[in-house]
């Protein structure tokens, strides 16, 4: 009897001991198996969110520019495993988003245009906004990158690919740059948002044919074909960084330029800007912009200025300006009087002339919103006394001196004001 009962024991031990080893068994396979599939299907969903993101990116870039506006644009860097009870999992995972020189921008056999002239100096060098993942399991994949319009993705499936074909670059004779300008570089797991602000837009209508736009890609001049299949132009190939698209149907073409800055307001100055821009004046990518004239119909005029700078206090501390008459420029009598001084605060300040400092400055907050706005209302003084009243058709420009070292110029043509009273 004891002997059966000792063999019985042994057989539970064994059994014990067997579906424990099971036990471990499984835990090793799920542990080296199970768990590393699941993980990499949960980067493979986040690099679906982050293709989403910079596509939208670009669709903001774009918008931004169409809309002379500010606009944020974000990009999810990383995120998080799920918590496991019985299997180890590591920390998480994270990414980049940052913005790298391509090139500059180039026009060829145009008459004497040149993209400098269109965009403005400083602003034909465009950056390519790049988002790049540091997966644990997910190898097949390599970065998401917005340029020129475009966003596509390489390290899919092996090779390169184009993910947003609804590129804006040409549309018919109209070929309008958004060049990338600005420098920005955030890392991390959480969400990263890049600030977008329009510049000025230039704007050339008279482009001839068989002008040649010299474009720095990291595309190759195949996916640019595919991209401008069904436009009027030409893709000649890619040398040095650059592809070539030529504007190959007769008649002229629109070569349009708004540059776009990543944190601040790109500082470029066009020859010509756009006939119909969206902007209150051509601000010369200031991040302080004029972005209303209220004209009550008397002898005052109030200016509305925005703060687009999040991360900056703006604070305009002197002022000059020029001042021009409709009767003037219409009849060419150079007697007409002019106002001789600007009255603003309780400060007056002479025409032309120099910087003359304000009673108090005039300080513009950051606010992501993206800027607060601050209301000058102005007048101007007649040499002899009195209040010049002024008139539609009527112009004159102000220059403000800011704090941070920065001059900005705002222009300001009177529409609704008709005193018909000048200065004697």
């Amino acid at each position: 009897m004891s002997g059966r009962r000792g063999d019985r024991a042994q057989a539970l031990q064994v059994g014990a001991i067997l579906l424990f080893a099971l036990l471990v068994v499984a835990l090793g396979i799920h542990q080296a198996v199970v768990v590393p599939n699941e993980n990499r299907q949960v980067e493979y969903d986040h690099f679906q969110h982050a293709q989403n993101d910079v596509a939208e990116l670009r669709n903001t870039v774009v918008r931004a520019g169409q809309q002379s506006a500010t606009l944020p644009a974000s990009v999810l860097l990383g995120g998080d495993y799920p918590n496991r009870l019985l299997s180890a999992q590591p920390p998480g995972f994270y990414g980049s988003l940052s913005t790298e020189p391509l090139g500059d921008v180039s026009l060829e056999n145009a008459g004497g245009a040149t993209m400098t002239d269109i965009c403005g100096p400083d602003s034909t060098t465009t950056r390519a906004a790049t988002y790049t993942p540091h997966y644990e399991y997910l190898t097949s994949v390599s970065n998401v990158t917005y340029e020129n319009t475009v966003a596509y993705t390489t390290g899919a499936n092996g090779g390169q690919y184009v993910e947003n074909d609804q590129q804006q670059l040409v549309d018919g004779k109209t070929v309008h740059l958004y060049p990338l300008v600005g420098a920005y570089n955030r890392s991390g797991s959480d969400l990263a948002t890049m600030s977008l602000h329009a510049g000025t837009t230039g704007e050339n209508a008279s482009i001839p044919s068989g002008a040649i736009l010299r474009v720095p890609t990291r595309l190759s001049a195949a996916a640019w074909e595919r991209q401008l299949a069904g436009e009027p132009v030409t893709v000649t190939g890619k040398t040095d960084g650059k592809v070539g698209i030529e504007f190959s149907d007769s008649g002229t073409y629109t070569v349009a330029c708004t540059p776009t800055g990543a944190g601040s307001a790109p500082n470029n100055e066009p020859r010509s800007t756009a006939g119909d821009s969206n902007q209150i004046n051509p601000n010369f990518g200031s991040d302080v912009v004029l972005t209303d004239v209220q004209e009550p119909g008397d002898a005052t005029v109030t200016l509305t200025l925005t703060n687009t700078n999040e991360n900056e206090y703006q604070n305009l501390t002197a002022m000059r300006f020029a001042f021009y008459s409709a009767n003037a420029q219409a009849t060419g009598n150079s007697k007409t009087v002019l106002p001789a001084s600007l009255t603003y605060d309780g400060v007056t300040v002479s025409r032309v002339g120099r910087y003359q400092s304000l009673a108090s400055d005039v300080v513009l907050a950051p606010d992501p919103q993206p800027g607060s706005s601050t209301d000058i209302s102005v007048s101007f003084d007649c040499p002899d006394g009195g209040t010049y009243g002024m008139n539609s058709g009527d112009f004159f420009v102000i220059n403000g001196g800011f704090d941070n070292g920065k001059d900005r110029t705002y222009f300001v043509a009177l529409t609704n004001s008709s005193t018909n009273t000048r200065c004697a």
